[in-house]
């Protein structure tokens, strides 16, 4: 019997010596975070406004695609991997007043031949009927 007393005293658990508080703040590593976090932010910002942009479309004449007071966001990066097609939404500055963005689509390419006239716009002799694809107003004919 005092052999099983002597192997269940074995047995018990040992309780482990106190460690110093864990609570502790440590505050370097806590001001490497922050800093980490806010560089991140600061490159991801400029990153994003490197290869878009935000526009608010002012006025009334991007209807009904777009409204007065939207806000579009713009790809600067587009038109570097393809060309303008007609039906495609830009925007631009306005050479008269280069500070001054506009947003407009599309209807003629180098070369079409646009006119204007009787309430009607013809590209290359087919009237243009506006017809929505895709947010973008498109030739038929």
């Amino acid at each position: 019997m005092e052999t099983l007393q002597q192997e269940g005293q074995a047995e018990e658990p040992q309780v482990p010596a106190p460690v110093p508080s864990e609570e502790k703040m440590n505050w370097g590593r806590f001001a490497l975070d922050i800093i980490e976090t806010l560089v991140l932010a600061v490159i991801l910002f400029l990153g994003i406004n490197a290869v878009s942009a935000r526009v608010r479309v002012d006025g009334f004449s991007m209807r009904p695609t777009l409204e007065d007071g939207e806000f579009v966001l713009v790809s600067k990066l587009n038109y570097q991997f393809g060309e303008v097609e007609r039906g495609d939404i830009i925007v631009f500055h306005f050479p008269m007043d280069p500070e001054q963005e506009l947003i407009k689509r599309v209807i003629g390419l180098p070369g079409d031949h646009i006119r204007v006239g009787e309430g009607a716009v013809s590209v290359n002799g087919q009237v243009f009927k506006r017809t929505l694809y895709r947010g973008c107003s498109r030739l038929s004919g």
